[in-house]
């Protein structure tokens, strides 16, 4: 009660504002999570590509294809472990990483003991930056392409090539022909994982960018790796249902040959993929920062158009108010005649306006009574005074008249025969004229009566005349006993 009504208005506002903040920073923080996210989802897959390198480096020089640099490839494998690996949790991973590749040889053993350990690393960064998580269909499995189904591919290739090699010597077992069966299925299944993988976020990719930076791409390498799944299939035939002895499969080499290639082709595809799922996640994260953009722009205006209309609205309504307080002194003050401000307004202001107009006409009219029984007063007094003075005028002269009749009795009182008399008739005369007093005291106090009320004045007058004309017939009385003198 002790506030003013801005003060209370800007408390109020202050009011609403706090859970409009507290939706604000719930905005902010959600999409703070998501842009972080996606930054460590981004952070993954450069990782991972460091980690391409490297298992191209260590596939390179595979029964007799081109020799990779794993020194520099495991260089910036370390290098991407530097900037990225602290929240990849890979620390008891990448050792072991590195001991195996630097252990890399001639003997298989060595090639698949350092792929096993960076498939590993792959694995591990996949689940610890978030991409295993992706929330959106087309980025989700073209990351399933790059951290499991790529990967996998090159795995199975390289052991299909291995079983491949020993099942088609002179020395095969039926259990190494088996096994090429196998590793023949388990290739085809790769290949088909990797087809529908890719035609899935194809299909949910909303732009259709991601279906023009790779369909090329993704032509070269399937035609790479059919040709090989082609020549290790008619091995397979050849080897364990001895059909198609006449085929020709080129042989040893001719299968190497194919399996470098297609293995390139992989590898380089692997690049391509985790390239525009790079492309994919920075757009996300682009996305989140344009909508946190807006909707923060957007919280900015809403809040600056409310701050504006509670600036108004304050303004407006303590302005009507300063005005009717303002008119209410001045009606105190004894302004009757100017009309009270907003009457014209719907609101309580208008009611109290209103109210306060209806005080002042009624406070009008009764300044105008005043001033007419003022006025009537004054007449009344006028009348009053000029009755009052033709009254004493007429009683001036009615004295008069009695003092000359009684200079007259003076006169015959030198009458020596009238002498006793008219000593008598003074006396009479004396008495008269304390009669007379008496009549004039009377009169003093009708008037005075008269200034008390007016209303009664008239009678009071009639009481003054009777008493001069009482006077007057005692004066003719004793104007009559004068003559008798």
């Amino acid at each position: 009660n002790h506030l003013r009504v801005r003060s209370k208005l800007a408390r109020l506002s202050a009011v609403f504002i706090v859970p409009v903040a507290f939706l604000t920073w719930l905005l902010v923080a959600q999409s703070g999570k998501d842009m972080d996210f996606a930054a460590k989802e981004i952070e993954g897959v450069a990782y991972i590509d460091a980690l391409r390198g490297l298992s191209a480096a260590v596939l390179g020089g595979y029964h007799g294809g081109p020799q990779g640099t794993t020194a520099d490839a495991l260089a910036a494998a370390q290098e991407a472990r530097r900037r990225h690996g602290e929240a990849m949790g890979v620390d008891d991973l990448a050792p072991r990483m590195d001991q195996a590749v630097a252990e890399l040889g001639a003997p298989v053993a060595t090639v698949r003991a350092a792929q096993a350990a960076v498939r590993a690393v792959v694995a591990r960064v996949g689940d610890q930056s978030n991409l295993i998580l992706d929330p959106d269909l087309d980025s989700y499995y073209t990351m399933d392409l790059v951290v499991v189904k790529l990967p996998d591919l090159v795995d199975q290739m390289s052991q299909s090539l291995d079983v491949a090699l020993v099942a088609g010597s002179a020395q095969a077992t039926i259990t190494d022909k088996i096994d090429l069966a196998a590793r023949n299925g388990s290739l085809q299944t790769a290949i088909a994982a990797v087809v529908t993988d890719l035609e899935t976020a194809l299909a949910n990719n909303p732009d259709g960018a991601l279906k023009t930076a790779l369909n090329s791409r993704y032509a070269a390498f399937k035609a790479s790796v059919d040709s090989y799944a082609d020549a290790l299939g008619k091995l397979v035939e050849v080897a364990v249902t001895g059909t198609g002895a006449d085929t020709d499969t080129g042989g040893p080499d001719a299968l190497k040959r194919l399996h470098a290639a297609a293995q390139a082709a992989t590898i380089s595809f692997w690049g391509d993929c985790g390239g525009q799922l790079d492309r994919l996640l920075r757009v996300r994260l682009a996305g989140f920062q344009g909508k946190l953009a807006w909707n923060l722009g957007m919280v900015a205006v809403v809040l600056a158009l409310a701050g504006l209309l509670t600036v108004l609205v304050t303004r407006s309504l303590c302005a009507a108010l300063s005005a009717q307080c303002r008119r209410m002194a001045s009606l105190a003050a004894g302004d009757t005649v100017s009309a009270v401000p907003g009457r014209e307004r719907r609101d309580e202001i208008g009611t109290i306006a209103a109210a306060l107009e209806t005080f002042r006409l009624d406070l009008a009219e009764l300044d105008r009574l005043r001033h007419e029984a003022e006025a009537v007063k004054q007449r009344a007094e006028a009348e009053r005074r000029a009755y009052i003075l033709v009254l004493a005028e007429e009683f001036e002269g009615k004295v008069k008249g009695v003092a000359g009749q009684g200079r007259m009795g003076n006169k015959i009182d030198n009458s020596s025969s009238r002498s006793i008399a008219a000593t008598e008739a003074a006396q009479r005369a004396s008495g008269k004229t304390r009669s007379l007093a008496e009549s004039t005291h009377q009169l003093s106090e009708a008037i005075g009566d008269i200034r008390t009320q007016v209303n009664d004045s008239h009678a009071v007058a009639g009481d003054a005349v009777a008493a001069a004309e009482r006077t007057g017939r005692t004066v003719r009385g004793l104007a009559d006993s004068a003559q008798r003198i």
